[in-house]
């Protein structure tokens, strides 16, 4: 696995953390854990996890 593709891992299953345990808007746990941007923070949370951030916090 590349360092890149690493990194991003560690920082979508970081967010997943702060997703279920805080109550922060997404754009805060994007900012976080280190996304720019919420849109790229969910491209990748949806392309890694399968859905979006929202519905991942449905879920729970």
């Amino acid at each position: 696995m590349a360092p890149h593709q690493y990194l991003i891992r560690q920082r979508i299953e970081r967010s997943k953390e702060l997703l279920v345990r805080e109550n922060l808007p997404i754009a805060e746990v994007a900012y976080q854990v280190g996304f720019a941007h919420q849109s790229h923070f969910t491209r990748h949370f949806k392309r890694l996890v399968g859905v979006t951030p929202k519905q991942f916090l449905m879920q729970q």
